[in-house]
């Protein structure tokens, strides 16, 4: 007895950031992101108990315009208030240096809080755990004249630093692949008499950027921009073979391996996991086992060693293996699959599945 041909099939998805970004990066500031970690807050800053978390995006994400607001309470002053913390997808690794340059929407109340935009920026491990180093130290001016002082209503304010250098120079730092960059926001304020507020406006749903002044009051989209560019993690792997066609087979046999040469054709060191979905034909499906074949029931094996094992049992579908670890930029790993047929079939019909490789 034999079972029709079946057609395993590849897909391969991977992790891009724009391509435009070639002299500069900019980032923007959605106000409705998740960030999928969550480094500490800086001890430089005063207060951080006010403060949270967001992911920056170098596309924007149509995130409406919103005032986050903090309250400083009577302190010693000068005080820094943390409002926000913003961290960035994985980037590819190597020296960060250069000049970064910024721009939001501030206010305050009453007038007298004296309240200018303070920055600091960082590098952090992939997982936020670690500090890489800090790019650019907790930075603001120190006038108390509008501008660069906050006015009463939403403004346009610029990054500055105590001697209002708008174009801010960074501390070299030397990332590892994956890591990624922290912006944390927040403001100065230089008066301790009564409790008041200060809003930075974030969101990214407007067509226009906000642009390089101090007296613009149109929701317009907050930005930081890097200069020379933050070269993005670029995740990503090629196949030699895309499909797998083992035709038409006897049943309760281990077929013959198929192979696919993958080559992580990325530019950061990738972790290669894969899942089989079923194995179908209209309605009808096979089973699973990592121990033995059976009416409709198959086994799945893998090797990255060779065409005749060792093998790995899949001991499930849509469930994560570990192909490779440690798998260098152009380097490539040869992937081994076979199956055991069942036994006996409720169809004799084309029977597929999607393998999906994923790039980490």
């Amino acid at each position: 007895m034999r079972v029709r041909t079946f057609i395993f099939y590849f897909l391969f998805p991977f992790i891009a950031w724009p391509s435009s970004l070639l002299a500069q990066t900019r980032f923007y500031f959605p106000d409705t992101t998740t960030a999928s970690v969550s480094p500490a807050f800086t001890t430089s800053w005063t207060e951080t108990s006010q403060a949270d978390f967001r992911r920056m995006v170098t596309s924007r994400v149509n995130s409406p315009m919103t005032n986050k607001t903090i309250t400083a309470l009577p302190s010693s002053v000068p005080e820094y208030i943390l409002s926000r913390q913003y961290i960035s997808d994985p980037i590819a690794g190597g020296s960060i240096a250069g000049t970064v340059k910024g721009q939001f929407r501030c206010s305050e109340f009453p007038a007298s809080l004296d309240a200018t935009l303070a920055v600091l920026i960082k590098v952090v491990s992939h997982n936020g755990d670690t500090l890489r180093g800090t790019l650019l130290a907790l930075s603001a001016s120190d006038e108390k004249s509008s501008p660069p002082e906050f006015s009463i209503s939403l403004e346009n304010r610029r990054l500055m630093d105590v001697t209002e250098n708008t174009s801010l120079t960074l501390t070299p730092v030397v990332a590892q692949p994956q890591d990624r960059i922290v912006v944390e926001l927040g403001v100065r304020e230089a008066s301790n008499i009564i409790t008041r507020t200060a809003s930075i406006n974030f969101g990214d749903n407007s067509s226009t950027d906000l642009g390089e002044n101090e007296n613009e009051n149109a929701a317009n989209n907050p930005w930081i921009e890097f200069s020379p560019a933050i070269v993005p993690a670029t995740l990503s792997v090629a196949v030699s073979n895309s499909s797998f066609a083992f035709g038409t087979q006897l049943l309760n046999t281990w077929l013959p391996p198929d192979s696919s040469r993958l080559t992580n054709d990325g530019n950061v060191t990738e972790t290669l996991r894969g899942k089989i979905s079923t194995f179908t034909a209209g309605a009808n499906t096979w089973t699973l086992s990592s121990t033995a074949n059976g009416a409709d029931q198959i086994r799945a094996q893998w090797s990255t060693t060779s065409a005749s094992g060792p093998w790995n049992d899949i001991s499930a579908y849509n469930t994560d293996f570990t192909i490779v670890t440690g798998l260098v930029p152009s380097s490539s790993v040869t992937f081994y699959f076979r199956i055991q047929t069942p036994t006996s079939t409720s169809s004799f019909n084309p029977y597929s599945s999607t393998l999906t490789v994923t790039a980490q």
